[in-house]
Parts: structure tokens; C-alpha cells; sequence
């Protein structure tokens, strides 16, 4: 997925931690902007407070004025640079071009906000500006209702990208898997899936395209989840999400066992899924291991598995979304990751056919079917964003061919 030709304009609904996420991770060369942020009752100087306290930028990047907030990043130029191995100072190339006081920097990052109060989202569509093209929906209560998301569209918008599975979206997309079926004129309401999904779906795909499509036959998948802002220091109700963070690992469920069942996604994996969630104390990373019952593997092992993998993260369609590391750290490590999926390749085990015995311990035969455990760790703040960002440049590619 390549930055469009054309610049994308963003407004985002509801600066939590995954708009945050998707705001920090977004640079000059990408093509994406966002103009407009939306947010009950919470003023610029807050907003600039919340992007960067998330510790993704530092603080003398991010500013407001009036209604306005904004990040800059220069990288000072000032300095030697080489040409062909030989250091040079580029004013000196410059000598005559420009000024003798001129600042010379690259621009990095460089986004201008407008902070729009708003009750409700019929408020917040009729005071959208004209030059937004997607609205990334982020609210967590509100995006499974298209009478709530639908008004933004009516208002000018092109595209509604909303940051979790909904009913009201016309279709689910996890960048680099099926960003492909992304057709503007059909699919006005996007879902993005959840974070444990935009990293379970890419493994689960590199594994078929390995092996052929239908290979997987069924998956278990378990993750140790970061917190989430449904949980606070207290309990606050029945609903197991919502439950203390402190001195408590929660057991709850994810979206990813429904997306792995869709029509569209795994063909042969049936209801044979299962995926559990435990919510622990830490923040913007969590970690994943996948099992997969898989077909059509004799001969598969470990180390070929590690180099299916080792050589999807380098090809052109995981290249950013899927990365592997030959080792594996803690999950703090991988806070800052752009990927979707960063594989633990010394953890990567095949388990091979068993035999299979009659009641007295009489082989009889062998299972055509083996089990690959994938463990990976995946930013569910940073890593997520930089997944809504490739579907901005995705449906941005669409907006520079219609011009």
C-alpha cells in the first residue's frame, strides 16, 4: 500500500487512544491529513495534552492556537550531508539560493487541526468542512449504528472508516489483506476490525498463502490485551471489560474469532475457532499467540515456517504490516511498531501429524493434520493507526483516479 498522488483530508470522530495513535504515526510522506477533530466538550489545549502524553511525540511538536492544534516536525538541515559517500555542507551547495539567514530543515510531520465541539454526531456532521474526504469514526459506543455514522456522508464526506467490526458498515477491511475489494462506490461505511484482528488475520493469510487457500481448518487464539479505556481503576459494572485495571487479569472475548468465520475470509475454518482475550495492567501493546490446525503441511517445519514468514515481511504485499523479529522482547518494546504483526520467530513451532491409535495403543494412522503455534506482538495504539492509515491511502488511491 503506497501513499496516493492526491492528499487524503481526515476529520476524526473522538480522540481517544486510537485517534491519538492514528494522528501521531501520520508523516508528510504519506499523504494523509487530518484537518478536523471532533470531541465532546474537550478544548484544544486538552486535546494537545492527550496526543502528547501518549508519549508517541514529544511535546515541543505539538501546539495549539485558538481551535487549532498542530504537530510539526523539522529535521534540521543545517548540518554536513553526503553526496556520494563525501560529506558537504548543504548551505554551501545552496551559496547564492538563498539567504544567508535562511532555516533550512525537512518538514516531516506538519498537521493543522480544527477543534470542533460537538454534542452528537448529527451536530458534529452539520459543522464538517468542506474539504474532509473521510471521517475515521473512533467513538467505541456509537459505531455500530449507520443512522449515527450515515449523517457525515449526507454532509459531504466520501468515506466513513470506523475503528472496530459494525453491522452498519457495508464491508470489513484489514489493509493488506483484502483492501483489494475496497470499491468507493459501494462501500461508503468501512470497518476496520479490531487491533487483535488486524494482527491474527495477516498470520493466519501468510500461512495460506503458504499452504492454499483453505489449508486452515481451525484456530485457538489467546492474548494478553493492554488496557483499554472501558477500564479504569474501580469496577464499574458486571461487563467484564469494564472492570478494574489494578491487581486483576480479565478474562474476556475479542472480535476476531467472528472475522475469521466471515464468508470472504478462511474458507475451511468452519466454527472451529475459539479466541479469548486477558486484559492486563499495561498500555499500547499486547501480545498474541495463534494456533492453527492446518491441511496439506507434510514436511512443513519449524524452520521453513520461521523462513515463510521471514520472507513475507520483505515481500510487496506485508512489507510495514507484517515484520519478523528472529527473537522476541517484552511487549514495551513494540509500542511504537507500525506493523500489524511482529512475528517472534524463535517462538514459531510446528506440531507435527499424530498417529492415530485404537484403544489398546495399536498405531492405525497417521492425521493429515498438524498444528502451527505462532506467537506476536502488536502495538494496539501506534500499529493500529498505521493500519487505518493504509486504508486512508487505500481509498485515497481511488480519489486520485476519479479527479
Amino acid at each position: 500500500i503506497v501513499p496516493p498522488t492526491r492528499k487524503v483530508k481526515v476529520a476524526v470522530y473522538g480522540v481517544g487512544e486510537v485517534g491519538v495513535g492514528f494522528i501521531s504515526g501520520l508523516q508528510q510522506a504519506d499523504n494523509v491529513e487530518v484537518v478536523q477533530l471532533f470531541n465532546l466538550q474537550v478544548d484544544a489545549e486538552d486535546l494537545r495534552a492527550r496526543i502528547y502524553k501518549s508519549l508517541f511525540l514529544d511535546k515541543e511538536m505539538v501546539h495549539t492556537h485558538d481551535h487549532t492544534v498542530s504537530v510539526r516536525e523539522e529535521i534540521d538541515l543545517e548540518g554536513e550531508v553526503e553526496i556520494d559517500g563525501k560529506p558537504v555542507a548543504l548551505r554551501t551547495l545552496l551559496e547564492g539560493v538563498i539567504a544567508p539567514e535562511s532555516k533550512i530543515v525537512k518538514v516531516r510531520r506538519n498537521q493543522q487541526m480544527q477543534v470542533t465541539l460537538a454534542e452528537d454526531t448529527r451536530e458534529a456532521a452539520a459543522r464538517l468542512r468542506d474539504d474532509v474526504d473521510v471521517v475515521f469514526f473512533t467513538a467505541g459506543g456509537l459505531l455500530k449504528e449507520r443512522d449515527l455514522l450515515a449523517p457525515f456522508l449526507k454532509a459531504g464526506a466520501r468515506h466513513v472508516v470506523v475503528s472496530s467490526t459494525s453491522q452498519a458498515a457495508d464491508i470489513t477491511i484489514i489493509p493488506g489483506f483484502n483492501h483489494h475489494l475496497f470499491n468507493p462506490s459501494l462501500h461508503k461505511i468501512v470497518a476496520l476490525a479490531s487491533c487483535t484482528t488486524n494482527c491474527g488475520v495477516p498470520i493466519a493469510a501468510v500461512v495460506e498463502e503458504e499452504l492454499g487457500a483453505g489449508a486452515i481448518v481451525g484456530a485457538l487464539i489467546v492474548t494478553a490485551h493492554s488496557k483499554t479505556n472501558s477500564q479504569q481503576v474501580g469496577d464499574k459494572g458486571s461487563d467484564p471489560k469494564e472492570e478494574g485495571i489494578l491487581n486483576n487479569l480479565i478474562l474476556t472475548s475479542t472480535g476476531i474469532r467472528e472475522i475469521l468465520t466471515r464468508e470472504g475470509f478462511f474458507p475451511n475454518i468452519g466454527e472451529a475457532v475459539d479466541a479469548f482475550s486477558v486484559r492486563v495492567p499495561v498500555e499500547k501493546s499486547s501480545l498474541l499467540v495463534m494456533m492453527l490446525q492446518v491441511q496439506w503441511a507434510q514436511g512443513l517445519t519449524r524452520e521453513r515456517l520461521r523462513e515463510v514468514f521471514r520472507r513475507a515481511a520483505a515481500s510487496d504485499r506485508w512489507r510495514g504490516i507484517v515484520r519478523y523479529d528472529p527473537d522476541h522482547d517484552g511487549s514495551k518494546v513494540y509500542q511504537n511498531s507500525p506493523a500489524g504483526a511482529d512475528i517472534f520467530g524463535r517462538l514459531i513451532n510446528v506440531w507435527p501429524s499424530p498417529w492415530l491409535t485404537d484403544r489398546q495403543g495399536r498405531r492405525r494412522s497417521q492425521s493429515d493434520l498438524c498444528t502451527l503455534i505462532i506467537p506476536a506482538a502488536y502495538a494496539n495504539v501506534y500499529g493500529y493507526g498505521q493500519q487505518a492509515k493504509r486504508m486512508m491511502q487505500v481509498i485515497g488511491q481511488h480519489l486520485s483516479k476519479a479527479r
